[in-house]
């Protein structure tokens, strides 16, 4: 059996007012390209061979747009069938018709900007200690920088990017 190159897939939301605007156009989109199974690792511990501290718990796709940033309604009610579809419309619109999607999440920029990257862990697959800035490298901070710097008419915790994981196996 062949295995296919799993890539990232990057979607953007932002938040005005009290509403989140679902793929928002950018002129970048931040970690499309690159290192993907170090960004694979890192985003969703999907075939984290490395043993890289993996940023955020899986969050799967926020129910709706009122969600506080933990991913988990309060106070609301479990989603109905017809939201449940227009999920994963919204999933296939954002991420592709491909099957073997997988572990869809979200990280806030603000996230991404306040992450502590100094913090080191035992790199399994180079069997050596590195900090998680080692590791992503300098394309990863080049990115955020691009793209927290395209965002500056937003605060940081109004921006969302979406991700998933796409081919496989």
């Amino acid at each position: 059996m062949i295995k296919k190159q799993r890539k990232l897939q990057v979607g953007i939301d932002a938040k005005k007012g009290s509403k989140w605007n679902h793929n928002v156009t950018a002129s970048f989109v931040p970690f499309s390209e690159g290192n993907t199974d170090k960004l694979l690792s890192f985003f969703l511990n999907i075939d984290n061979i490395f043993d890289v501290p993996v940023i955020v718990k899986p969050r799967g796709i926020p129910y709706n747009k009122q969600l506080l940033p933990t991913g988990n309604p309060k106070g609301g009610v479990a989603p109905t069938v017809a939201a449940q579809e227009s999920i994963k419309k919204q999933l296939e619109k954002l991420y592709g018709e491909d099957e073997q999607s997988s572990s869809p999440s979200w990280i806030l920029l603000s996230e991404l900007l306040d992450y502590d990257y100094t913090v080191t862990f035992f790199n399994k697959a180079e069997k050596r200690t590195l900090s998680v800035e080692e590791f992503l490298g300098d394309d990863y901070f080049n990115e955020l920088k691009q793209f927290s710097d395209q965002c500056e008419d937003f605060k940081p915790s109004d921006v969302r990017l979406f991700f998933c994981a796409t081919g496989g196996i």
